[in-house]
C-alpha cells in the first residue's frame, strides 16, 4: 500500500520506493492504520511463472471519522446549540 507521492514516484519510475504496508504471505488478512486521510493505492506484484493463474480477492472496509466533515459539524453544533437555547429562553420570556 502507497500513498499519493509514492503512487505519482510509481508510475514515473516504475520503482515502489517507500511504502506504508507491505504483505508478503499467502492468505492472510491484515488491518491497516492510514496515518492521515488522502488517496491511497494497493499495488498487486505478481511473482509467478507466465501462463499461470492467480485469483486476487481484495476486501476492504473503511472505518474511522472524517474530519473535513466532523469539525465543521462540531462546529456548526456549537454555535447552533447556544442559539436556540437562547431562542427558546426568550420566545418564553414573551409569552
Amino acid at each position: 500500500m502507497i500513498g499519493q507521492s509514492a503512487y505519482d514516484r510509481y508510475k514515473e519510475t516504475g520503482s515502489l520506493g517507500e511504502e506504508l504496508f507491505s504483505l508478503h504471505n499467502n492468505d492472510t488478512v491484515s488491518h491497516v492504520r492510514l496515518p492521515t486521510s488522502g488517496n491511497y493505492y494497493i499495488v498487486l506484484e505478481n511473482n509467478v511463472p507466465m501462463h499461470s493463474e492467480v485469483n486476487v480477492t481484495i476486501h476492504y472496509r473503511v472505518s474511522g471519522v472524517n474530519l473535513e466533515f466532523f469539525a465543521p459539524g462540531v462546529a456548526l453544533l456549537l454555535v447552533a446549540c447556544p442559539v436556540l437555547f437562547y431562542a427558546s429562553r426568550w420566545k418564553k420570556k414573551g409569552s
